[in-house]
């Protein structure tokens, strides 16, 4: 199915423009918050960014909808709204987000991430340009501008997740004890801004051994008795076989732990180009991308994941090249041209019998 968008004229939708403006205007969040869908099991990995224009963000928003999807993921760049030490946060992209978060009536978990190169502690042989992996020198002035966000979105974005794969080097150059110090700092700072706003640890990129390692010291790097999260986060790609057994091993990794509040997929996925689809029991290109998602997403959730976050959009290159569920170009263009792939209809058939 090829669909054609252009970002929709606020004068053309009346009801959602005054609720809007009534709920910036009187500070409301209440009224956001009432407006959203009932919450389901099945969320959107968009992969949008700060920097893409409002009409690329507005087709992945309204195409989150139309999946059924009751929240959406997306990036939030620290370094981007606090460029610089002294200067005043720039809102603008962030607004774009708050309005189309209440336009499509969905939640959003926004991933913080990106530090400001004047906070950066960067171990040696780091470039500047790499400096947003590092982690913050300051993790209380970090903090601050973590309550900022979080207070200028109450209302409208009520989750965040702390940096993307803090496990992973490409993500993230620090240790899992500085990586636990600024959990730690922003989700009291959140907390504080937003009571009803829940912190997710970064989704955990090797759920393997090495991952494992890696949750233990850091969770060991915990002060005790800390609300350090509410929502435990993992991402699961690979084997179908293998997806709800790594749900519910990791169910009981955070039990024994002592968390038993909810595990989350905020990533998961599966290419349609038959050149990148492994698990011999699904290739064959878009179709066999569908029967995959139709197998492994109840099995997750039957596992013990309580939401689910499928890759909305192609990006990169590789496996992730045809993940989405949309056919898309990459960089996203700010009049997008995408198909629904089939596995866009298995979605939203799932996301209306959980609803």
């Amino acid at each position: 199915m090829l669909v054609r968008n252009r970002a929709a004229r606020w004068a053309a939708c009346p009801r959602i423009a005054s609720c809007v403006v009534f709920c910036v205007a009187l500070a409301l969040p209440v009224c956001a918050n009432a407006s959203r869908r009932a919450d389901n099991p099945i969320g959107m990995h968009s992969m949008l960014f700060l920097g893409h224009e409002f009409s690329a963000k507005d087709a992945m928003f309204r195409e989150a909808a139309q999946v059924g999807a009751s929240e959406i993921r997306l990036d939030i760049a620290m370094s981007i709204v606090f460029a610089t030490p002294d200067g005043t946060p720039d809102w603008h992209a962030v607004d774009e987000y708050m309005l189309l978060a209440r336009r499509y009536h969905l939640r959003v978990l926004a991933n913080l991430l990106a530090t400001p190169w004047y906070l950066a502690a960067c171990p040696p042989g780091v470039s500047i340009g790499d400096s947003y992996r590092c982690p913050a020198s300051d993790p209380a002035r970090w903090a601050e501008q973590v309550g900022a966000i979080a207070r200028h979105t109450r209302g409208a974005i009520d989750d965040f997740e702390i940096v993307n794969e803090p496990d992973g080097s490409w993500a993230f150059i620090g240790s899992p004890q500085q990586y636990a110090a600024m959990l730690t700092a922003a989700s009291d700072a959140i907390h504080a801004a937003n009571p009803a706003a829940r912190v997710a640890i970064g989704g955990l990129m090797d759920v393997g051994d090495r991952g494992r390692q890696w949750m233990d010291t850091m969770l060991a790097s915990l002060p005790p008795l800390t609300r350090a999260f509410d929502i435990a986060n993992i991402h699961v790609r690979g084997p179908a076989a293998e997806t709800a057994r790594t749900v519910a091993r990791w169910r009981r990794y955070f039990a024994r732990a002592g968390f038993h509040g909810p595990l989350w997929v905020t990533e998961a996925g599966y290419p349609a180009d038959v050149s990148q689809q492994t698990d011999s029991h699904y290739r064959g290109g878009p179709k066999a991308q569908a029967r995959y998602l139709r197998a492994v997403i109840p099995a997750m959730i039957e596992a013990g994941a309580a939401k689910v976050f499928i890759s909305e959009r192609d990006a990169m290159d590789g496996m992730f090249a045809s993940e989405g569920i949309l056919d898309t170009s990459d960089p996203l263009e700010a009049q997008p041209v995408y198909w629904r792939r089939p596995s866009f209809y298995v979605v939203r058939a799932i996301a209306r019998r959980r609803g």
